[in-house]
C-alpha cells in the first residue's frame, strides 16, 4: 500500500456537485490544506477542497461506493494518516446516495439503536477519543498530506481480500480503546498478509527499515510550533520495545512465538493475565507491545 506522487487532474477541483455520483462528508483528524488525493483516479480525498471546512470523499459516478466500500476507504485513508476517520453516516437515503442506507436505517430502529444516526455519533465519537487518548505526542493537531503545485497523493484501491481485511483490522484497531483490543486488531492485521515466517522477516527489518512518515501539526501552550513526523516516535518506541524482547527471549522466532502466545491468544480468549489491569507493570508492557504490534501492522501494510 504504497502512496505515490502523480500529476493531478485539474479538472477534479473543477467539477460540480451534481457531477459527482456520491458525496460523503468524514470526521477526520485532518488538516484544511485545500489538497485532493486520489484513490485510484474513482475517489477523492477532499481536504477543504471543495467545501469549506470540511472533508469530503467524492466518488465518480462511474464507480460506487456500499457501505462496505466506504468502510474500506476510511479504513485506507486511516491508515495513511495514522489516525481514525469515520464517515458522517447521513440519516437519509438521499443524503448518502446509497442505495442499501434506507434499509438499513429501517433494520437499525428495529433493533433498538434509533437508526444509523446512533451508530454514526458512536463511530464518531470513537474516532475522538481514542484520537485523542493514542496522540502519537502532547500537542500532536491535524496531519495533512505531501503537497507540490502540480502532483497529488495517489494510491491504488486496494484489490486483494487480505489486504482488505488487513486495513479494516487496523482501522478497527484505530477505534479501539481497550489495550487488548488494540492488540488482537493489529495482530490480525499482520496476520492476514504474512506467513509465520514472514511476520519474522518483519520482525527483523523493523531494525533497519524507516516506515513512511506522517506529517502532523505541533501545538505549545495552545500555540503552534511546527510540524513533526508522527511514525519516528512510533518507531523508536517499537525498536526500543524490539531490543528488550529479544534480550528477554533470544531470537525473533522465540519473541513472535511470545507476542503470539502471550499477547495475540490471550488476548482472542480473555485469558485473565490479559484483562488484568491491576498490575502497573503488566499493563506498561501490554502497551509497549501495542506500540511494537501497530508499527509492525504499518510495516506490512507499506511492504505488502
Amino acid at each position: 500500500m504504497r502512496w505515490t506522487m502523480r500529476t493531478y487532474d485539474p479538472s477534479v477541483y473543477k467539477m460540480k456537485s451534481k457531477e459527482w455520483g456520491q458525496i460523503i462528508a468524514l470526521s477526520a483528524p485532518l488538516v484544511q490544506t485545500g489538497d485532493v488525493l486520489s484513490l485510484g483516479g474513482k475517489v477523492y480525498l477532499s481536504m477543504a477542497a471543495h467545501a469549506r471546512h470540511t472533508h469530503l470523499l467524492l466518488v465518480r459516478k462511474e464507480y460506487r461506493l456500499d457501505l462496505t466500500g466506504l468502510f474500506l476507504v476510511c479504513a485506507q485513508l486511516s491508515y495513511r494518516f495514522d489516525g481514525p476517520i469515520v464517515p458522517e453516516l447521513a440519516d437519509s437515503q438521499d443524503a448518502m446516495k446509497m442505495p442499501a442506507s434506507k434499509e438499513l436505517n429501517r433494520r437499525l430502529k428495529r433493533l433498538h439503536w434509533r437508526g444509523i444516526g446512533l451508530y454514526r455519533d458512536a463511530l464518531e465519537e470513537s474516532a475522538e477519543t481514542c484520537g485523542d487518548l493514542y496522540a502519537p505526542a502532547a500537542g500532536a493537531g491535524g496531519r495533512f498530506p505531501r503537497h507540490t503545485s502540480t502532483k497529488w497523493e495517489y494510491c491504488d484501491l486496494p484489490q486483494t481480500d487480505g489486504i482488505k481485511r488487513a486495513l479494516l483490522c487496523y482501522w478497527s484497531g484505530l477505534l479501539t480503546v481497550p489495550v487488548p483490543g488494540r492488540i488482537i486488531n493489529f495482530w490480525r492485521t499482520i496476520e492476514a498478509i504474512t506467513t509465520k515466517p514472514r511476520r519474522e522477516q518483519l520482525f527483523d527489518t523493523l531494525a533497519t527499515h524507516r516506515i513512511a512518515p506522517v506529517h502532523a501539526q505541533l501545538y505549545r501552550d495552545g500555540s503552534y510550533s511546527g510540524t513533526f513526523n508522527t511514525t519516528t516516535s512510533l518507531q523508536r518506541r517499537a525498536r526500543h520495545r524490539r531490543r528488550q524482547l529479544l534480550g528477554a527471549h533470544g531470537t525473533s522466532s522465540a519473541v513472535m512465538h511470545y507476542l503470539h502466545a502471550m499477547r495475540r491468544s490471550k488476548a482472542a480468549h480473555a485469558d485473565v493475565f490479559t484483562l488484568e489491569y491491576d498490575d502497573a507493570l503488566g499493563f506498561s508492557a501490554q502497551l509497549d507491545d501495542m506500540d511494537l504490534l501497530r508499527c509492525l501492522a504499518r510495516l506490512a501494510l507499506e511492504l505488502a
